[in-house]
């Protein structure tokens, strides 16, 4: 899966993610830990409420509008490479 909350937005924008493999990342620590309480909640409830190609092209929109809300706070974090990197940046501040 994705490096950081960016990367995994291109991702899904891309369609190279399944349904599964998102299923897992609102369950375990990873990217979906930085994103807004807000953000997360609505990618849980895609995930766990649709099934198959709904499920998707409700994930497919929701990338495609929070994208550019999480490109901006990338870039301002001096575009960290690993979502090790945008941690440390985001919290040392």
């Amino acid at each position: 899966m994705a490096a950081h909350v960016v990367t995994a937005l291109e991702q899904i924008k891309s369609g190279q993610v399944s349904l599964e493999s998102l299923k897992g990342a609102v369950n375990f620590a990873c990217w979906t830990e930085d994103l807004a309480l807000i953000d997360y909640r609505s990618l849980h409830d895609f995930v766990t409420r649709y099934d198959g190609d709904d499920a998707m092209a409700r994930v497919k929109i929701w990338a495609d509008a929070l994208y550019p809300k999480y490109r901006r706070i990338w870039e301002m974090l001096d575009r960290p490479k690993t979502r090790e990197e945008w941690r440390a940046r985001k919290y040392a501040r």
